[in-house]
């Protein structure tokens, strides 16, 4: 039998082998963002074209 060894996980060993929480979870512990969401407001504005993302999505990110 072959046996492959790349040194890169495949998706599904790494959806398996998912490390339990990350800093974006502690990030998330520690901040309130119903504060920043109140002063971040809306994006964009009702002309033509595609919606823009929501700002606290682009701040998270």
């Amino acid at each position: 039998m072959v046996e492959r060894n790349v040194g890169q996980m495949s998706l599904a060993d790494g959806l398996v082998h998912a490390p339990r929480s990350s800093i974006l979870d502690e990030v998330e512990a520690v901040v309130d963002w119903a504060p920043l969401r109140s002063l971040l407001g809306k994006r964009g504005g009702a002309g033509a074209g595609n919606s823009s993302y929501p700002a606290e999505v682009l701040l998270r990110c």
